[in-house]
């Protein structure tokens, strides 16, 4: 009975320990700070100047002019680049896949098709779900 117990104890240390090991990681890895910046937020009526942004499990948690840097984010350093928001395209026809990479080289990560052949967009949206990422995302 005493060995089962041990058992129990160790097994219960070990997952415990595990996931909190794991969590630890995941948290360190989950941030990223993009420095020195100029930013265009689309709601501003000035670009705020070198200026960083903290990145958190893929959202924007915050932007300022300085900010104090969590612990093991990876910075990424624009010196003095743009930094703005994605363009929506509310009406595009996207016939291939070519001229889905020109909406995103030109700014465009999120995009409406209208009157698209063979349900291209669906293939699209289906492609960007599976994690390719040079194409924007269709709706």
């Amino acid at each position: 009975m005493k060995k089962l117990n041990l058992l129990l104890i160790f097994t219960f240390l070990m997952t415990t320990l595990g996931s909190a090991s794991r969590q630890s990681q995941t948290e360190s890895k989950s941030y990223f700070v993009i420095t020195h910046a100029n930013v265009i937020d689309g709601v501003s009526s000035a670009p705020l100047r070198d200026a960083s942004v903290i990145v958190r499990d893929g959202r924007i948690e915050k932007v300022a002019g300085k900010l104090e840097l969590p612990p093991g984010a990876t910075v990424i350093d624009l010196k003095g680049k743009w930094l703005l928001p994605g363009f929506v395209d509310a009406h595009a026809h996207l016939a291939d896949m070519s001229a889905a990479r020109r909406a995103l080289a030109s700014g465009a990560t999120t995009v409406r098709c209208l009157g698209v052949n063979h349900f291209a967009d669906i293939g699209f949206r289906e492609l960007n779900h599976a994690g390719v990422s040079d194409i924007p995302e269709s709706r």
